[in-house]
């Protein structure tokens, strides 16, 4: 509708500019052609270059610039601009008059690459209200009486820092630095207070300041000294020096009167002041007549280490150097893990020292590993001897021989098993220690069932205390007890436990049915149905936990689940062929009485 009201206003209008898709062919025209003209188009320009690649036997595309945001850009207020996917051009009115230098301004910005778009605040007609419906408009930021700021730091890769602000009034209002003291280490923090410190100068004491930042570190460094009879001080404050600078500057405006208000905005949000306070950090370490501030050296002590970085599946290491913070320590806590990880590995594959050091004929018939790795030439490269030694022993391992040593290390140290997950259970503090203890015990093994008490010499006998229970409410012979394990205790097996591992089953997988019934809606599932309706009896002592129907495309699927320690690695393998040994007879039942349908486990 407004395209039809825009040509029809346009017809009497001549002062009219439509930038467009360039059209690729003989396609239909457009209205606005009838009575204007094409005074600029890259379609020709790109279209020969990439001919020209093609003849060269090169695939490579001609640049078509970066003129346009991406899509849905303005959800997230994202203002990154993306490669044009079609080629523009721009049209006008055949009588009105572009001088060359206009079309070059044109041709500039359809080649523009990489960078932001602009992004400045315009308050009147209809982007008004646009602006005073963002985060900063709806809190009133456009219509403070005072001086409104912004301010950010970069920190970027090698140590390098830098801090920029702007004032959104007084665009020319804006300063640059660098900051020092890299030697020591880098982080966000730092660029960040030091941006805030250039606002604080650049506003006048007297005057009411809105300071915008996108760093909650440094609010909370400054609610600090803010109020009365607070312990607040610089001693152990990474960033005292700029710090101090800040809280200089905020006393003075306080003694002149002066109100100042720091709000937190998104980062990377579309917001002007925070994008243009941005682009600033980025110059101040580009910049080579920028100078440098706050790189007076400490007398801390500063450790480097190598920081993992994963990226498209494969590991690279950066060089990281700081004074004494958390980083240190979690860098501390992985390399005394990695450590633990080189001597387990170095256990398994011994044999690499005798072949290397000894550098003579050695009698390998023992081990198949080692055979493997000398057929395969990988014994000349010590990792990759390790590799292919902890492969064979995997292959040859079972629950009777641990491949590390001890089960604890061979629980640990497989891979792909979500143990990021059994950490960071393990380090919440949330919740109750006697819950994450349990968990420990039960992955180092030392449970105190009566197996464990047992091996210790602390009992006589391993045999579970819950079954003698039970079998002597029962009146029954208490010989032949299975021994009393953690795994034995958490599964129907435990007479005692029987009842209460059953029910947490059935509620486990309730659970787990709500779920898939959420989100399988096109098929139908049945659960807790009665077995004289669908099976005969013979067959319904080894029932299902549930049946998902898929009417359209005539499956029954068998729905089991299967609760198993996993201390074993083939524990999934030996789950797996549990329950299809469970369904086979019915599975085989049912397919011979509906011939059309197919039954899955």
């Amino acid at each position: 509708q407004e395209k039809e009201s825009w040509l029809e206003e346009s017809s009497t209008m001549h002062d009219w500019v439509v930038w467009c898709k360039s059209k690729k062919g003989a396609e239909e025209i457009r209205p606005f052609e009838l009575s204007g003209k094409e005074i600029f188009s890259n379609y020709d320009e790109t279209k020969s270059k990439e001919e020209k690649n093609k003849k060269n036997g090169s695939k490579k595309k001609a640049h078509r610039g970066q003129s346009v945001r991406y899509r849905s850009w303005w959800k997230q207020g994202n203002i990154k601009m993306a490669v044009s996917e079609d080629h523009a051009s721009c049209w006008v009115h055949k009588d009105l008059t572009v001088t060359t230098k206009q079309i070059q301004a044109l041709l500039t910005a359809a080649k523009a690459s990489g960078g932001k778009d602009e992004c400045q605040v315009r308050l009147t007609g209809i982007e008004r209200e646009y602006w005073m419906g963002t985060e900063i408009g709806r809190l009133g930021g456009y219509g403070f009486r005072g001086t409104v700021t912004a301010g950010d730091g970069s920190n970027q890769k090698g140590g390098k820092m830098g801090a920029g602000y702007v004032n959104l009034r007084k665009k020319r209002k804006r300063q640059q630095r660098k900051v020092g003291r890299e030697e020591e280490g880098s982080s966000s923090n730092r660029p960040e207070l030091a941006a805030f410190v250039l606002a604080l100068r650049g506003t006048p004491v007297t005057n009411p300041m809105l300071y915008l930042c996108d760093n909650q570190a440094l609010l909370k460094a400054v609610k600090r000294w803010v109020g009365e009879g607070g312990k607040a001080t610089l001693v152990g404050a990474p960033d005292a020096d700029i710090l101090l600078e800040a809280i200089e500057e905020l006393r003075k405006r306080t003694t002149a009167g002066a109100a100042t208000f720091l709000v937190k905005v998104k980062a990377h949000r579309g917001e002007p002041a925070n994008e243009e306070a941005d682009i600033q950090a980025d110059k101040a370490i580009s910049g080579k007549d920028v100078p440098t501030e706050w790189h007076d050296r400490t007398n801390r002590a500063v450790f480097t280490w190598q920081e993992p970085r994963r990226k498209g599946g494969t590991v690279s290491y950066e060089d990281r150097k700081s004074t004494w913070n958390s980083g240190v320590r979690k860098a501390i806590r992985r390399g005394s893990a990695e450590e633990e990880v080189r001597k387990h590995r170095d256990r398994v594959t011994g044999a690499w020292k005798q072949i290397s050091k000894q550098r003579r004929r050695v009698d390998v018939s023992y081990d198949p590993s080692l055979v493997s790795a000398l057929q395969h030439g990988t014994w000349m490269d010590e990792e990759g001897f390790k590799k292919t030694c902890i492969k064979e022993k995997r292959k040859r391992g079972g629950i009777q021989q641990p491949l590390y040593g001890t089960w604890v290390a061979d629980f640990m140290l497989r891979q792909d098993a979500g143990r990021f997950m059994l950490g960071k259970y393990l380090s919440d503090k949330k919740i109750p220690w006697q819950r994450r203890r349990r968990l420990g015990m039960a992955v180092a093994g030392n449970t105190p069932t009566a197996s464990f008490l047992t091996k210790i010499g602390k009992m006589q006998s391993a045999g579970c205390r819950l079954c003698r229970i039970a079998r002597e409410a029962r009146g029954e012979s208490t010989d032949g007890l299975a021994a009393e394990t953690h795994g034995h205790i958490n599964s129907a097996g435990c007479e005692g436990m029987a009842t209460t591992v059953t029910a947490a089953h059935h509620s486990i997988w309730r659970h787990l049915y709500d779920s898939m019934h959420a989100v399988k809606k096109s098929q139908e599932a049945r659960y807790n149905f009665d077995p004289e309706s669908f099976f005969v009896n013979r067959f319904w002592g080894r029932r299902p936990d549930g049946v998902a129907i898929n009417e359209a495309l005539q499956i029954v699927y068998m729905l089991e689940f299967k609760r198993s320690t996993d201390r074993d690695e083939g524990f999934l393998e030996v789950k797996e062929a549990e329950a299809n040994e469970q369904h086979k007879s019915i599975i085989g039942a049912l397919k011979a009485a509906a011939p059309k349908w197919e039954f899955e486990q």
